[in-house]
């Protein structure tokens, strides 16, 4: 065999090798960037989101999802800011984005949930918040909202059971404690929604609708005096903004 042959059948694969080699350098070289660029675009977007300037928001978080199409916090936040201005159904869409690029985000799941929620779709809003707390059993916010949801639905009893894992995985949650007391109040057990309200103040002083539901709640127990007293207080704190 001629060994120049030989010799360039080595060259020839060795370019080829190093081609393919200069190839990928060039491609992780290109994807670093534009994960760098998707990320300085994210940031953006959070900015603009925190400052109540949507339209720029949305227009920073699409430049990330455009860099990085499985960049699922970028598809998140821009649902979050859709879901502000009240454009559910594109709201909904970028959650499910999300959900799709990180089957794992539970944040996603649980901003679509409040999306159902908000459109008292309540089967889908359950099974959010239950796949949200499947994932992360810290979620404290998750067993909330799904609370709420059952709460929606009439089921007073699954709802309390919510928003008692809440509270025993965040005790200072007040709103926890104020829709539990709703719960009761909607299954007629008056002293115990009294008594959650009243933690709710507790950790929240200044919580107007804690102060109004307690107020309800001594009404409907007959205890007129103490009734208007929260409600007065409630209508006085409103007057300066909720929690």
């Amino acid at each position: 065999m001629d060994k120049n042959l030989l010799n360039g059948q080595i060259d020839k694969r060795t370019a080829i090798l190093l081609l393919v080699l200069i190839a990928a350098a060039v491609a992780f070289i290109l994807s670093r960037r534009q994960g760098q660029g998707a990320i300085r675009h994210y940031n953006q977007g959070v900015e603009h989101a925190e400052n109540g300037e949507y339209d720029l928001a949305i227009s920073e978080f699409t430049a990330a999802v455009q860099l990085d199409p499985e960049f699922a916090q970028a598809y998140c936040g821009r649902g979050y800011v859709h879901r502000s201005t009240g454009a559910q159904d594109k709201a909904i869409a970028d959650f499910t984005h999300a959900i799709e690029a990180n089957a794992t985000y539970a944040e996603a799941y649980n901003n679509r949930g409040t999306v159902y929620w908000a459109r008292r779709e309540y089967d889908r809003a359950v099974w959010d918040f239950t796949k949200a707390v499947e994932i992360d059993p810290g979620y404290a916010s998750a067993y909330g909202n799904r609370g709420l949801a059952h709460a929606g639905m009439g089921k007073f009893r699954l709802a309390i059971a919510d928003y008692t894992k809440a509270i025993e995985i965040d005790p200072r949650f007040a709103h926890a404690y104020n829709n539990r007391g709703l719960a009761y109040a909607g299954a007629g057990q008056y002293d115990r929604a009294i008594l959650d309200y009243g933690k709710a103040i507790e950790i929240y002083p200044e919580y107007a609708d804690a102060y109004y539901n307690r107020g309800l709640a001594y009404g409907h127990k007959g205890e007129r005096d103490k009734a208007q007293q929260d409600i007065e207080k409630a209508r006085r704190l409103d007057a300066r903004g909720r929690p």
